[in-house]
């Protein structure tokens, strides 16, 4: 057996860390699913629409307007715009006959909830009857605070509710790696905001896509159009079909 030499060592060492390193993360994504799933299942997908809410009268032009509001997970982060998840749900609602609704793309890569309040004015202008609220994630990457990021989305959600707007709050995962305190507040802000503005909640907009090399590119976070389409068919459309209006309406 040849004599191991600092290279060697150096390269089983390297290995050994990247081994580590993916167990951490798969056991990370496997606890938090748990979580999720346990909150998911007594909150899942309703029939109906939110208690008091009163569907808005379409714009002047009889067009509904959805908005996307978020960040990379919701522009379609280094993939064509008709890849993003705001495009395929427009081509599935005029599929399944909800003709009337249009869908805004309002997402910014590296947006934290800051920026997405600097924005909010333009989702606002779009009179939107629905939004899609997917910000937080690059508030965890940075390890911002939770405190600011709720409050932040809490004044968001009141004023687009003030509007006659209908939330739906997608909800995010703190990275691998936070201390468990920060996971605990950043991961129980979307539940209860969720709770106390009764609002549809998706536990994890990336559920079954994040770290699926068929379902992200290379950094095993953001969808590539495969995975938008598992977002779009499999985690959005259960809360978001009970909430439209046929286009007859």
């Amino acid at each position: 057996m040849p004599p191991r030499t600092v290279q060697n060592f150096q390269a089983d060492n390297k290995a050994q860390a990247r081994t580590i390193l993916v167990v951490r993360i798969v056991i990370g994504v496997a606890v938090l699913g748990l979580a999720y799933g346990a909150y998911a299942f007594f909150s899942g997908p309703s029939s109906s629409l939110p208690k008091g809410w009163v569907r808005p009268a379409p714009r002047a032009d009889g067009s509904r307007v959805i908005v996307a509001f978020g960040d990379s997970l919701t522009a379609g982060y280094t993939l064509p715009i008709e890849d993003s998840y705001p495009s395929q749900l427009q081509r599935l609602l005029s599929e399944k006959g909800y003709t009337s609704y249009t869908v805004i793309n309002k997402g910014v890569s590296g947006d934290t909830t800051a920026d997405g309040l600097q924005r909010l004015p333009e989702v606002l202008a779009e009179q939107p009857e629905i939004v899609i609220l997917a910000l937080g994630a690059n508030d965890g990457l940075q390890g911002l605070s939770p405190t600011e990021a709720k409050k932040r989305l809490a004044f968001m959600i009141e004023n687009l509710q003030k509007t006659g707007a209908l939330v739906v709050f997608a909800g995010m995962r703190a990275p691998i790696g936070r201390p468990a305190e920060y996971v605990k507040e950043f991961e129980g802000m979307y539940p209860e905001l969720a709770q106390k503005y009764d609002l549809p909640l998706v536990p994890f907009f990336l559920k079954g896509v994040v770290l699926r090399p068929s379902l992200t590119i290379q950094d095993r976070l953001h969808p590539n159009r495969d995975g938008y389409a598992y977002v779009v068919n499999e985690t959005l459309w259960p809360y978001l079909k009970p909430l439209l209006a046929k286009s007859k309406q």
